[in-house]
């Protein structure tokens, strides 16, 4: 190492996180009633609306949409979230 306080020092490669996908506006149509009780179900589980959508489509596609989820120590309080949240879609006691 050039500096004399790092000449001890081992340099070590680390891989870098990759690019952020690029966020882009979606419209969509659909009854009042039902985007209500969205927002209801997204705010009830810690969610925007936006985030409330993308988090149902990706579990219903299969995937979580991020591959280091277990480094992510919010992770298994949204996995029980929504497994609550699924339970109580399956029962109908959203509303």
């Amino acid at each position: 190492m050039a500096d004399r306080e790092n000449r001890d020092a081992v340099a070590i490669l680390v891989k870098a996180p990759s690019a952020t996908a690029k966020v882009v506006r979606v419209n969509m149509t659909m009854p009042e009633n039902e985007l209500d009780e969205i927002d209801r179900l997204a705010a009830e589980n810690g969610y925007t609306r936006s985030g409330f959508l993308l988090h149902a489509a990706k579990r219903r596609l299969g995937s979580s949409g991020h591959k280091d989820d277990a480094a992510r120590p919010d992770e298994a309080e949204r996995r029980s979230r929504h497994r609550r949240l699924s339970l109580a879609l399956r029962r109908g006691e959203t509303k």
